[in-house]
C-alpha cells in the first residue's frame, strides 16, 4: 500500500516565479492593483468581488482589478462589468500557467472565496510580497498572521472598505 502512496504537497515552486518583489505595495504610481486568482466559480465569489469593487469606484478613482482565471462565470462577470460601466478598469486574462507577471503588476490579492483549503494563489501572491485581503475561511487564518500580510473579513459589507484601506495607504506611501 506505501508503494502506492504518493503525496503531492501543495507548494511554490520557487524556480518558476519570475519577478518576485521585497515591498508590501510597489509605490511607483497613484493606482492601486487589485488582483483576483482562481476558478471563475460560485465557491470562489467572484461576483462579489465585482460587486465589492464597483462599490469602491464610486469613493476611489485609482484603482484596477485583474481577475486571472476561467470557469462558469465568466460571461456574467464581463457583462456585469459592461452594465456596472467598468470595462474601462477590470482587465480579464483568462487562465495563465504562469502568473508571476499578474503578480509582478498587482498591488494587492483579493481572495473572496466561500471555502478554501489553502490557496495556492494566496501563497503564490504572499511570496511576491503582496498584502491579501481574503474571507476569514478554513486556512486563510493561518496564512495572515500580521497587518503586513493583509486582512481578512466576514461579510461582504466589509470587502470594500478593506479595499480602500489599502489604496489609502498606497497613496500615502507615495504622498
Amino acid at each position: 500500500f506505501s508503494q502506492l502512496t504518493q503525496i503531492i504537497p501543495n507548494f511554490i515552486d520557487e524556480k518558476l516565479m519570475h519577478g518576485k518583489r521585497n515591498s508590501k505595495l510597489t509605490y511607483v504610481s497613484k493606482n492601486t492593483n487589485f488582483l483576483f486568482i482562481g476558478g471563475l466559480n460560485e465557491r470562489k465569489a467572484p461576483l462579489e468581488l465585482l460587486e465589492a469593487f464597483r462599490c469602491l469606484k464610486k469613493t476611489t478613482e485609482n484603482c484596477t482589478l485583474t481577475y486571472v482565471g476561467d470557469g462558469p462565470l465568466m460571461d456574467k462577470l464581463v457583462e456585469k462589468c459592461r452594465s456596472f460601466e467598468l470595462s474601462k478598469f477590470v482587465r480579464f486574462e483568462g487562465h495563465l500557467n504562469d502568473v508571476s507577471k499578474s503578480l509582478n503588476e498587482a498591488d494587492v490579492f483579493v481572495l473572496p472565496s466561500y471555502s478554501e483549503g489553502t490557496s495556492r494563489a494566496s501563497m503564490e501572491a504572499l511570496y511576491f510580497g503582496l498584502p491579501c485581503i481574503m474571507r476569514n475561511v478554513d486556512s486563510n487564518k493561518h496564512l495572515i498572521m500580521s497587518q503586513k500580510q493583509g486582512s481578512l473579513f466576514e461579510h461582504n459589507s466589509e470587502l470594500p472598505k478593506l479595499m480602500k484601506t489599502f489604496c489609502k495607504l498606497k497613496k500615502e506611501k507615495i504622498d
